[in-house]
Formats: structure tokens, C-alpha cells, sequence
């Protein structure tokens, strides 16, 4: 039973997130921009194959990361930094795949760790 009450739990989750991205960013790939880059730009380079759209792969990419949207990952993160491994976090502003809380949670965590610690 609880097997079946978490699955279900992470199906709305997802279908929350598929419904966000059609109301959010879907609407975005019909506008100009798509105009330009499948248009000029793709002549202009002359190296871009026909079967390849701008943003064309947006929603596959989206719903791929459905299980991953909007967590927070401040541990994987100061984790890979322990392991002196260099990392960049970049964030678009108010971007709605990118958790914009959690950017902000991270560089004041951050900052605060490398007040008390020195790294």
C-alpha cells in the first residue's frame, strides 16, 4: 500500500510539473525567437541538420527532469566542493525550471560556510 500511495504521490507531482510547463515555458517555443533561430540563423550556419528545431527538445528534456524539479541540492553541491571538485551554479532570473529559493538558500549557505570554515 505505501508503495502504491508514494507512486501515486510522484504522479501528480509529475503531471503538477508537465502542467507548469505547458502553462509556463511550452508557449515560449511559438514565438519569435523559434522564428529566427529555425529561420536565418539555421541558413545563415548552413551546418544546423533539418530534422533539428530550436527547442524542439524542450519538453522531452523537461519531463525527463520532472522527478528532480524544484529540489533543492545545496548538499550535492557543498559535497562536490568538499571533494574539491569546481562547480558552477547558474541560474536565469526567476527561472521557473531553475529553483531561483534554492539558488539564493545555497549562496547564503555558502557564504555563511565559508565565513565559519574558511572554505
Amino acid at each position: 500500500m505505501e508503495l502504491l500511495l508514494s507512486q501515486h504521490v510522484i504522479f501528480r507531482l509529475t503531471l503538477g510539473s508537465v502542467k507548469l510547463y505547458q502553462r509556463h515555458v511550452e508557449r515560449l517555443h511559438k514565438d519569435s525567437l523559434s522564428d529566427l533561430m529555425n529561420g536565418p540563423i539555421r541558413k545563415k550556419l548552413r551546418i544546423i541538420p533539418d530534422y533539428i528545431r530550436w527547442g524542439g527538445q524542450s519538453e522531452d528534456v523537461f519531463l525527463h527532469m520532472a522527478e528532480d524539479f524544484m529540489k533543492p541540492v545545496i548538499d550535492i553541491v557543498d559535497a562536490l566542493l568538499a571533494a574539491n571538485v569546481n562547480v558552477t551554479v547558474y541560474n536565469g532570473q526567476l527561472d521557473l525550471i531553475v529553483d531561483t529559493m534554492g539558488k539564493h538558500s545555497f549562496f547564503f549557505f555558502s557564504l555563511k560556510r565559508k565565513m565559519y570554515t574558511g572554505y
